[in-house]
């Protein structure tokens, strides 16, 4: 009851009040990066670098400008105890249409949890997408962070898929032996749609509601083939994609990049009907490319591919985190909460 109580004191300094970025930002974002600071990678590394930078710019420079484009970007709410920002949870349109909201850095400083605050912003938030005429909220959440997976199974989020990330410090110092009999040739650009179309094979309905997959991330412009041959030309910036085909069934792809920004990715996928055969020959196949470029290597895949997490492991990738996307409906009664 006090929780609610003082979600509703608007005129108070203390307790929920609306994220405003020229008051809020900066010890939001602070905030930000010690509660994930395990978590974030080197793009949300970079997120919160550029939003404390945003925060300390003066109007002179422009920051006026900068905060009115985040206005319009963000928005979420703060928890305030003595004028200081101890918890947040931001909100974001994740579609053009207004249907769906993301909530994201959902976040209490360590010494303030356990007395409601989360429940208390992720009930504003809710609120708030009601008003804005929304139609789903999404979340994602750490697969070992029992805590907040209660909080969000008692606002009756259920689970839509799992995505995991395993890394590697770096690849072996001599290319692995080719895994098993499965032969693999070099994808060519023209074969794009049929990556695009094996692409969603491998989702399951929920996933793809909750990730569209698009073709145009697949359609490879002249101009992208151009700077991945003279990457690979240079030895700065080298891509390489092999797939395993059954005849004119594209059944699996293996991508690598290497050298971007000091650090390598691989991405590989199988389609449902050949899962089990192909997942150690394809994450082989990377590994021996990425051999010759060094460097921590990093693979974000589909949790639910247990075949696939198995291939990883035994290569010598280590499961990081498991990242569980949850959606809940809006309901009328959203607005009163």
């Amino acid at each position: 009851m006090a929780v609610s109580i003082l979600t509703r004191a608007e005129a108070t300094q203390d307790g929920v009040q609306p994220f405003d970025p020229r008051r809020h930002l900066r010890e939001m974002a602070d905030l930000v990066g010690r509660v994930f600071a395990d978590e974030l990678d080197a793009h949300g590394r970079s997120a919160v670098r550029e939003m404390q930078t945003v925060a300390r710019l003066s109007p002179v420079m422009g920051g006026l400008m900068q905060f009115a484009i985040l206005e319009d970007m963000l928005s979420g709410y703060v928890w305030l105890d003595q004028g200081r920002v101890v918890g947040n949870a931001t909100i974001q349109p994740a579609d053009r249409t207004g249907a769906r909201w993301r909530i994201s850095n959902v976040a209490v400083e360590p010494e303030y949890r356990g007395r409601g605050i989360a429940m208390a912003l992720m009930r504003e938030c809710l609120r708030e997408i009601a008003m804005r005429g929304g139609l789903w909220a999404i979340l994602q959440v750490r697969a070992d962070n029992p805590s907040a997976r209660r909080i969000y199974d008692r606002l009756e989020f259920s689970e839509v898929c799992r995505d995991g990330l395993w890394r590697m410090a770096a690849p072996p110092t001599s290319p692995p032996e080719a895994g098993g009999d499965v032969k693999l040739a070099p994808l060519r650009s023209v074969a794009w749609r049929a990556h695009y179309e094996l692409a969603k094979a491998c989702q399951t309905p929920l996933a793809a509601w909750a990730q569209p997959i698009h073709s145009g991330q697949y359609a490879i412009s002249s101009a992208t083939r151009f700077n991945e041959w003279l990457g690979n030309l240079a030895g700065h910036y080298q891509v390489q994609r092999w797939a395993a085909w059954e005849g004119d069934q594209l059944m699996g792809v293996v991508e690598t990049r290497a050298g971007v920004v000091g650090q390598n990715t691989l991405k590989f996928l199988v389609h449902p009907d050949a899962r089990g055969r192909l997942e150690e020959a394809l994450v082989t196949r990377g590994l021996r490319h990425l051999t010759r470029a060094g460097g921590p290597t990093s693979v974000e895949h589909d949790a639910g591919h247990i075949e696939g997490a198995a291939a990883l492991e035994t290569a010598g990738f280590h499961p990081q985190r498991i990242l569980v996307t949850m959606r809940r409906r809006i309901k009328p009664g959203d607005r009163d909460l």
